[in-house]
């Protein structure tokens, strides 16, 4: 069902099949290898972030899917996970809150209800808010005691620069 669904994602967006095939793939072996290197870990505390713009929406489900696969994996694997956390982010013409944050957490079904409730939508040009995303999940209170930091990034589009807009006032990129 799940390669039914990415098919026909593909065809809705006119991709060609065999790249979005050779994509998934490396990122499948790169997410192995990610996987095998946390597996090393004693404590890993893990922070997804995630583009969820419009553009994101004919693969936010398998995402949401992916993501407590991962949860899962590096748990499998005998790593502590010592806490989750996730940072949606759409682009600035969305408005002042275009953010959706889920702090660390030790509780996997909070976690597994907020990644489940990740909606996509919104997004008004290709390059999206990474840097606003990213600087979100760089605040976020990682607790000293969770050993290593790993953080996930899922998106389809750049971010914003300085070809793509105003960077004149770097302080407003981290808004």
């Amino acid at each position: 069902a799940e390669d039914a669904e990415m098919s026909s994602a593909v065809r809705e967006h006119g991709l060609d099949e065999f790249m979005v095939s050779a994509v998934t793939e490396k990122s499948m072996r790169k997410l192995g290898a990610a996987c095998a290197t946390m597996s090393k870990m004693q404590r890993v505390l893990l922070c997804f972030l995630v583009d969820t713009t419009g553009s994101m929406a004919s693969v936010i489900a398998e995402i949401r899917t992916r993501i407590c696969e991962i949860v899962k994996s590096v748990k499998d694997s005998h790593c502590q996970v010592a806490g989750l956390a996730c940072v949606g982010y759409k682009d600035h013409c969305d408005g002042v809150n275009h953010f959706e944050v889920l702090p660390f957490t030790t509780d996997e079904e909070e976690f597994r209800t907020f990644v489940g409730a990740i909606k996509a939508g919104g997004g008004g040009d290709p390059p999206e808010d990474v840097l606003g995303g990213l600087n979100l999940a760089l605040r976020l209170e990682w607790p000293d005691t969770g050993g290593s930091r790993v953080l996930f990034h899922i998106g389809d589009a750049p971010n914003h620069g300085r070809a793509l807009q105003d960077t004149s006032d770097p302080e407003a990129l981290l808004r």
